[in-house]
């Protein structure tokens, strides 16, 4: 622990490093302001609590959900509807009910609605069993897994979490510290001699090699904590994100979420799962520096490298995808609606699959690393030897 806190410290504890990541949470919290005023979404969600008595009406319905308040809020629709017939006025009470019928309807119906997909899928289990099509009645029986037990006890108005489940932005700033702490990494050590005095040390070497990655991975840990807490710390501020124990598919845009925890497990897997990546394509950073001379062509491979991650990024989720660091950032992608991956005859969940495949390709990095700090190989691509 002494050895990894040295390098930690070492290497990321300069002032150079502190205040990268000081700009970089500030660009950050003004990308979320600047986000606040064009997202439609936002906007939405704005009109909507700004409503004349909204905040007490969300208030009072909190709670348990009952079909006595289902049906107090139909009587207020029964009661507006009529008064549009007739021609007649109603007051602004009514109005404030009548727009929180629609997401206390969703919550309430929604184990009926999730348990019409699941006897669904039972018959298409049947059904593809019959005909001898193992790898559909797969997917199915994974879709019963996922979905089974489904049920929303408690009324709260989530759904300003979209709005920060959907933000990438410090993902990306992420990325970028990734690409200037492997740096920070492999060029310090160059610049100092301490890179060719390692390759003399008879033991402890590998050691050593373990000691600058772990601290490396602890810094790239805390950074992600100050970005990933100042989302949630502003998105708390500026929105409303309330009941972070419902469960996740109590936000509407994510009915379908192959994810079936609650929304704060959701926030700390978003939390891991980003870190992991951001790590992952550290590590082929650090990679890319210890292999090529100089300054210049580590840069240009680096930027290549992030630049071609975030236009793959852009793409729907393909088995390319399952080795690009910046697209598992955005783990939505592959938990917002239930998808598979085909393995033999089984499915397999997208999102494990992509995981498995991050932590096989971070192995190779890792691997990758010690061979080359082990051996000093470095290729001489436009740089004549001295």
């Amino acid at each position: 622990m002494k050895l990894i806190w040295f390098e930690f410290k070492k290497m990321f504890l300069q002032k150079n490093m502190v205040f990268l990541v000081l700009i970089l949470v500030l660009v950050n919290a003004g990308k979320i302001c600047i986000n606040g005023r064009l997202d439609p979404v936002v906007t939405e969600s704005k009109v909507h609590w700004q409503l004349p008595g909204i905040v007490e009406a969300e208030d009072e319905l909190k709670g348990e959900i009952t079909p006595e308040t289902m049906q107090m809020l139909m009587d207020v629709r029964s009661q507006i509807m009529g008064a549009i017939e007739s021609g007649t006025g109603w007051d602004s009470e009514a109005s404030t009910y009548d727009g929180l019928y629609p997401h206390y309807a969703y919550l309430y119906e929604y184990h009926i609605a999730n348990d019409e997909k699941l006897e669904q899928a039972g018959e298409n289990i049947e059904f593809y069993e019959k005909h001898g099509n193992e790898y559909d009645a797969s997917v199915n029986r994974l879709f019963q897994r996922q979905y089974a037990g489904r049920f929303v006890r408690n009324y709260s108005n989530s759904e300003d979490y979209a709005i920060l489940f959907s933000y990438h932005f410090s993902s990306f700033l992420l990325l970028v510290l990734s690409l200037a702490g492997s740096a920070q990494l492999v060029w310090k050590e160059r610049k100092t001699g301490i890179y060719d005095l390692l390759q003399t040390t008879l033991t402890g070497k590998t050691r050593l090699h373990f000691a600058k990655i772990a601290a490396f991975m602890v810094w790239l840990a805390i950074a992600a904590a100050i970005l990933f807490g100042e989302d949630y710390a502003v998105h708390s501020v500026l929105f409303h994100l309330e009941g972070l124990m419902q469960p996740l598919y109590a936000v509407e845009a994510y009915e379908l979420c192959s994810f079936g925890g609650s929304i704060m497990s959701y926030t700390i897997f978003l939390y891991g799962i980003r870190l992991f990546a951001a790590i992952c394509a550290g590590l082929i950073f650090v990679v890319l520096n210890t292999l090529f001379r100089g300054v210049f062509v580590p840069i240009c491979a680096d930027i290549f490298f992030m630049f071609g991650c975030i236009l793959t990024s852009e793409q729907t989720a393909s088995t390319v995808t399952f080795l690009d660091p910046a697209f598992i950032m955005q783990p939505d992608r592959y938990l917002q609606n239930f998808l598979a991956v085909r393995i033999g005859d089984h499915a397999v969940s997208a999102m494990t699959a992509a995981c498995c495949a991050m932590l096989l390709l971070t192995l190779i990095a890792g691997a990758a690393i010690h061979v080359l700090w082990s051996r000093n190989i470095r290729c001489t691509l436009f740089q004549k030897r001295r």
